[in-house]
């Protein structure tokens, strides 16, 4: 009976272990439970909140954007914004007169300086320069005097060598070729004779229209490089 009754304190003593230990599970499984669902209510309640804020922020922004919200921002703001573009080009007026006031200034110091300068140097070489002067003005007349009479002199020559041409009177040098050769009419008719004739006086004439006519060329282009030069 001893052994008996061990055994059977034992096993009470086993069997109240494990009712504790499943009561310390249960417990500990619902506190978790009620936490979760402490947390889950939490994180609810923050999330509706943070719905309904950010509903009242889209609110809010739209009733900002609205045309009535804008012109009442204007309104009241309006003075503000005028006075403070008046101040700045006001300020920006006043510092441009002060820079053209300074550049004006400058300009007249400069302005007496080098005018100073011009009467110190004027009346040191105003003798000098006089005399340069009317020196340089006789050389120009008594060039301008030999320009004029070898403009008038090859004037004279092309309107001379131009009445030649109109009459056939060549210079000399140009006249002196002359096509002329004989026929013996004993074998060639009067007649074939003359209108050989007449064409040699025509190749004649020609050629000393041509060479006249070069010559001028060449004497007006010679007046016109002196002319240049000079």
């Amino acid at each position: 009976f001893t052994a008996l009754e061990q055994i059977d304190t034992s096993t009470d003593i086993e069997s109240n272990y494990d009712d504790e230990t499943n009561d310390v599970l249960s417990i500990a499984e619902y506190d978790i439970a009620d936490h979760n669902e402490k947390e889950q209510m939490k994180q609810n309640k923050m999330n509706r909140i943070n719905d309904k804020n950010n509903n009242n922020k889209k609110l809010k922004r739209r009733i900002n954007l609205e045309s009535n919200q804008i012109m009442r921002y204007m309104q009241d703001n309006s003075s503000v914004i005028v006075d403070g573009r008046v101040d700045l080009s006001r300020k920006r007026i006043n510092r441009l007169t002060s820079n053209i006031a300074q550049a004006s200034a400058t300009i007249t110091n400069l302005q007496v300086q080098l005018s100073t300068y011009w009467t110190q140097t004027t009346a040191g070489a105003i003798s000098p320069i006089t005399a340069t002067t009317s020196s340089a003005s006789a050389n120009t007349g008594r060039i301008r005097d030999a320009v004029d009479r070898l403009e008038k002199a090859i004037l004279e020559y092309i309107q001379h060598s131009t009445k030649r041409i109109e009459y056939d009177l060549p210079p000399k040098f140009i006249s002196n070729a002359n096509l002329t050769f004989k026929i013996d009419e004993s074998i060639i008719s009067k007649v074939e004779a003359q209108i050989v004739y007449d064409q040699m006086r025509q190749l004649t004439k020609e050629y000393r229209f041509q060479a006249m006519s070069l010559y001028l060329q060449a004497i007006t282009h010679e007046k016109q490089i002196l002319k240049n030069e000079i």
